[in-house]
Parts: C-alpha cells; structure tokens; sequence
C-alpha cells in the first residue's frame, strides 16, 4: 500500500527543544510528568486493591509473590514507578530476602534519581529472582552518573535477559536520546510502545522522540494515542501541544494547555505557552484574554502586553507595555521599535534598533540587524551581517533598486528557504522593485512578515498597484495569508503570477491553498508548473497523488517515475512507484523489485511489507504471502484497515476462514461499491460460506 507523503511534507525548522534531563525515564518538555502513567496502584487497605477483595494481605509467601508479579507487571508494562515506589517497602518489610522485589524497587529508585538509595537495595539483594531489574537499576543509576557506555552495557544485558521488557526499551531510549541519537531512541521507544500498547508514557515518549526528528506526522499519531490513554496526563497534552503549534495548528494546541491550566495549579511556563499557541494561530484577543487572566502569575506580562499590541498594530499601546517591561534591555528597545515602525516613524524606529543592537549580542540584536538593513535599503554602507537567508533577502532588494541586478539576483538565490518554500526560481531581476522606496517598502513588510506583524507588513505594502512586482505581490499574499485573508491572499499570489508566470514559489503557494480548498485541478496546474521550472520530490510525488486521484494514471505513473528518478534511494519512491504498478499496471515483476528494495531502505515499515505480501498474493504465493502481510498487520498493530483486509484476504486464501473473520469483522459494513467497508463486508461473507 502507499505510504503517507510525511516524508517529503516535513518542516523545514523545527523549533522544538526537549528535556535532557531524563530524571525518571521519560522524555519530554520540562512540565512533563514521570513515567508512572496509567492508573496507579492504591496502598488503601495494604495490599487489598493490589490483591483483590477476598485476600488476606499477610496471607502468606504466594500471595506477597502476587504481589510482586503485579508491581513488576505495573513498571514494565505502564512505567509505573509510584506503584513501585509506594507499595514496594510494605513488601520488603515482610519479605527481606526477596531478591526480584529489591531490584524492582532499586530500578524504581534509580529512575527516581535516588542513587544511593537504589545502590543500597542491589547490595541488599540475593538470589536470581528479578536479575532484569538488576540491569536496569545499574544501566539508571550510571545514566545518572553521565556515563552512558557503562548505562548502555548495562541495558544491553537486560534486554539479552527480555527483549520484550518494555520498560528496558524505553530506558534504552533515554539513553539514547541522552547520547543524542535520537534515530536509536526513536527506534526503543517505538519497540517499549508495540511491547506495551496500554502504556501512555512509552507512546509519548515515542511521539517525543519523532518531534526532534522532524517527523510530525507520526509524532502526532504516537501522542494523540498516549493522550487517548491518558487525557488527564499534563505532560502528554504538553508535549502534543508543541507537535500541534508546529504543524501550524495553534488553536487545537491552546485546548491541551488550558486542558492543562484547568486542571491545577498555575504553571508560568504553560501559561506562555498558551499565549504563544493562541497567537500562533491568529487568535490576538484570545491570546490577550490569557495575559490579562494570568498577568499576576507572569513575569513577564508587559511584555505579552506589548507584543499583542503589536500584533494588533496599535503602537501607543505597544510603546506603553514596553516602557513597563522596565530597564534599558534590548528587548524593551526592540519592542519599541516596532510600535515606531508600525506607527509610521522610520527614523525612530532606526535609532531604537541600533540602540537595541548595542545592548545586547544575541537573537534580539540580530533580528535589529535584520530591520536597520530593511529600513536602509539603498544605502551601501550598511553591513551585511548576519549573512544569513533574511539579510540576503533584504540585500537582493537593496542591490536592484540600485542598478546593480546581477548582485541582486546571486543574493535573492542564496535566500532561499527565507519564508518555507521561497527560492529565487523562475524570477529575474525585472520582478523585482527597481525603485529605492518600494524596495525599502518591500525590505521592511517582509521583515515584518518574518517577525509575525503581518497586519504591519499589509499595512505598509497597501493596496498594490497594478505595476507592483511580482515579489511585491508575492510578499503581499504572505502577510494577506498569515492575517487569515484567504481570498485576498489568492489574489495576490495569481498577480504574482501573472507579472512572473514561472515564478515557482508563488506557484506553490497557489497550488497548496488550491489543495486546500478541495481544487485538484488547479492544484494540479500549479504544481505541474512549478516541477517544470524547477523538479523536487516533494513535487513529483504530489504530482503523481493528484493526478492518480484524478484518473490520469498516465500522468500519475510519469510522476511517479520522475520521483524514483529525483530520489532512488528513498524507500517512499521506491514503494510509491510499486503500488501504483500492482494497483494500476499489473506489472507485478517490477513491483516487487522495487518494493524489496524499499524493504532494505527502510527495514520494518508496515506499507512496504504489505506491498510485499500483496504482491506475493496476486502471485498466488498464498503462504508467504500470509506470512509478510500479518507481518505487516502486527507492525501497524492494526492500525490500518488496507493492511487489516489484506491480511485477511490471505488467512482465508490459506483455509483459516475464523482468522479471516475475526480480522475483517471490524472494517466490514455497507458502502459504495468498490470502497473498503463494502470490500470488507463482501471478504466476511465470503469466509463465513467458506466455514
């Protein structure tokens, strides 16, 4: 089956910073909570609510040995050290010399950070009982310590002991990810969560884990998992809030932090985050509504105030919040220059950001760079420093309006990526402002537009003319975009293409709203467009999805070649291009070449495996066929109802038509001709007959 396009869909900055500090074994924002996650075990009554009504706690050696099995079951299933950590001493009390239940509760401790404590129950402990835990105690305890081969030799043994053992493949992941690998400890968490499914923390420590990779889609389908086992844990809902705001998503990551925020006590820290997800997501009054909620519980709430001003571009108010953030710092400074640019004072806004600039050496003077080049666009003393997307942006501009278009042109094609999917593609120097104050015009709205003050930006650019270059348009569409002005951004980005009609980047954008409103066609114009001035993956493989939609398998199969073309050794190409071949061609030969050659490229993913076992079934290979798609089925936990249906297909071609029932039943209902639940339902009945 296809793969989802989150390969090629990744973002481009990920701003996402995690905790390393690992105390507990879990791995997450600093507001997470540990890993004892699930419902905790209740001291009550001794050990009754461990045990069960009916037993008597102080009943004798098999009921405390219960007992034990029933923790152990609780940390290595759930990470549930407080079970642990509570209940275990009213163990040891009566059992002294239980060997499992001293290491159980040392590994407990260690992950706790108590390294003494942990230390003093492994000397304590005798016998072969629980020896797994023995491993994992040291392998967290020298965690702790900061040495990670000593951590990891340590691990390594336990999981010879129980490659099964959950909670020893999430620790591994800690480690790992104190290493900062965090390919490895994607891949330990991954085998912690299919090892215990029920387990919370292990799939938000998965999720966790995919958001430093850059991998948003299966983050958040690891985290809206854990948060479906656990919705009242803070940590979970954090942790998926930052997943959230990254794939633009600011109002769905605001209801996890006032989840959070209604639930407790105040957390400062969430609510920043909270004011930060609302405004990431256009919401401003919404935003303002918490700074004046939790103002006393901010410290730096001025500051909030000052910057919704600026976001709605009121800058009395602006400069009166940043007046109060107190002190000569180089964020009050910065603040203040703003509500001078966007009240219309330029020179104040200059002298502000070169006073800014001399407080301080560091984000804030570097984004003041940014805004003293855009405002002296046209004056060639001016330094370009930092040199980095931006400042070339801001200097292709200056460099035009200056005659010299050959420099403009080498700048504007070094700032690529400025804005997610700019690049000078398709442009010449005649689509760009040949007049110095529209160039510094332009300069500064997209400094704004970096900057997030996109009613600024639209305010500076108005209502463009009908001569206004084409990157003046496109800048205009951004700022319209970001504001939420659907139409008009679309409107801007059409006359951008208009005036520049191989414009790439403007293409681009177009094709996504198209996409976004449901438009294939159009969407698909643009792309097509934009592949023939400059081909990507990303292209291709949209491209080919769009046009297979639409029933131009011919169009479909030349993108999806041009993929393979653009990117050989990407297991995505490889299996795209084989599915489509078994879907659509039949040619079944050339589909499992490339299918097992995605399987060495990406060992274990669940698409290409079923594409495998697929192949094998339209082969007749019943058997092995079997064999690759419950492979398949057990990776995805099925998950997946193509794999789900594929899997039965093949029980009930081998004669288990039980096993094929058992496995369809659940997708199989009434539905359109052709569609999967009418598949299903036609699959059910055909095993039932088959009994």
């Amino acid at each position: 089956m296809y793969v989802l396009m989150e390969f090629f869909m990744l973002p481009r900055a990920l701003i996402l910073l995690l905790s390393t500090s690992l105390v507990t074994g879990s791995l997450g924002p600093a507001s997470a909570t540990s890993t004892d996650s699930g419902p905790g075990l209740s001291l009550g009554g001794g050990l009754q609510d461990l045990l069960g009504p009916g037993t008597d706690p102080l009943a004798g050696v098999a009921e405390i040995n219960q007992a034990v099995t029933a923790l152990e079951l609780r940390l290595r299933d759930y990470g549930d050290l407080r079970s642990v950590l509570d209940l275990a001493p009213v163990l040891i009390a009566q059992v002294p010399d239980n060997g499992k239940l001293r290491r159980l509760h040392a590994a407990a401790l260690a992950a706790e950070g108590d390294r003494r404590a942990a230390r003093r129950e492994l000397d304590a402990s005798t016998g072969l009982g629980g020896l797994v835990w023995q491993n994992v105690a040291e392998a967290l305890i020298a965690r702790a310590a900061a040495d990670l081969p000593a951590a990891q030799q340590a691990l390594d043994a336990a999981i010879l002991l129980e490659p099964d053992n959950a909670y020893a493949r999430n620790v591994e992941g800690t480690i790992a990810a104190a290493a900062g690998d965090f390919v490895a400890a994607e891949i330990a968490f991954a085998a912690a969560a299919d090892a215990a499914p029920d387990a919370p923390s292990y799939y938000g420590n998965l999720g966790a884990a995919r958001l430093r990779l850059g991998a948003l889609g299966p983050a958040l389908s690891a985290l809206d998992h854990a948060v479906s086992l656990a919705p009242a844990d803070c940590g979970l809902r954090s942790t998926r809030a930052l997943a959230l705001q990254q794939q633009g998503r600011g109002a769905e990551a605001a209801v996890d932090l006032e989840t959070c925020l209604s639930g407790g006590p105040t957390d400062p820290a969430l609510v920043t985050r909270l004011v930060q997800a609302h405004l990431s997501g256009g919401q401003v009054d919404k935003a303002a509504d918490v700074v004046a909620k939790y103002g006393q519980d901010l410290p730096n709430s001025a500051s909030w105030q000052s910057e919704i001003a600026l976001r709605r571009g009121d800058a009395k108010a602006a400069q009166d919040a940043a007046e109060r953030i107190g002190g000569a710092s180089a964020e009050a400074v910065s603040r203040l220059a703003y509500a001078a640019l966007i009240g219309g004072d330029d020179a104040k806004a200059l002298e502000n950001a070169r006073r800014a600039i001399a407080l301080e050496d560091g984000p804030t003077s570097a984004e003041m760079r940014r805004l003293v080049l855009a405002l002296s666009v046209g004056e060639r003393s001016v330094a370009l420093e930092p040199n980095g997307p931006a400042e070339r942006f801001l200097a292709a501009l200056g460099e035009n309006a200056a005659g010299n278009s050959e420099a403009a042109m080498s700048h504007l094609s070094a700032a690529a990526e400025v804005i997610p999917g700019f690049t000078a593609d398709g442009l010449s120097s005649q689509d760009l402002p040949s007049a110095i104050e529209e160039a510094r015009d332009l300069a500064v709205a997209m400094n704004l537009v970096l900057r997030d003050l996109d009613g600024a930006a639209q305010d500076r650019l108005g209502r463009a003319a009908s001569g206004s270059s084409a990157l003046h348009l496109y800048v205009l569409g951004l700022a319209e975009r970001g504001l939420g002005n659907t139409q008009s951004a679309q409107q801007a980005f059409s006359r951008a293409v208009d005036s520049a009609p191989r414009f790439r980047a403007a293409r681009l954008e177009l094709a996504e709203m198209a996409m976004t409103a449901g438009d294939g066609p159009t969407a698909l114009e643009h792309y097509v467009e934009a592949g023939a001035v400059s081909p990507s993956p990303s292209i291709a493989l949209r491209i080919g999805v769009i046009s297979e939609a639409l029933g131009d398998t011919a169009g479909a199969r030349a993108a999806y070649e041009e993929l393979l073309t653009l990117a050989p050794d990407n297991y995505l190409a490889n299996n795209q291009l084989a599915w489509f071949l078994v879907a659509n061609e039949g040619d079944l030969d050339r589909a499992l070449e490339l299918a097992r050659h995605a399987d060495t490229l990406q060992p274990g993913n669940a698409s290409v495996v079923d594409t495998i076992g697929w192949i094998h079934f339209l082969n007749g290979d019943y058997a092995r066929a079997a064999d690759r798609l419950r492979e398949a089925f057990e990776i995805s936990r099925g998950a997946t109802p193509e794999i789900r249906y594929h899997y039965a297909r093949a029980e009930l071609a081998i004669g288990n038509p039980d096993a094929a029932m058992e496995l369809i039943a659940p997708i199989a209902g009434e539905g359109e001709d052709g569609s999967l639940s009418a598949r299903a339902q036609a699959l059910l009945d055909e095993a039932k007959a088959a009994r």
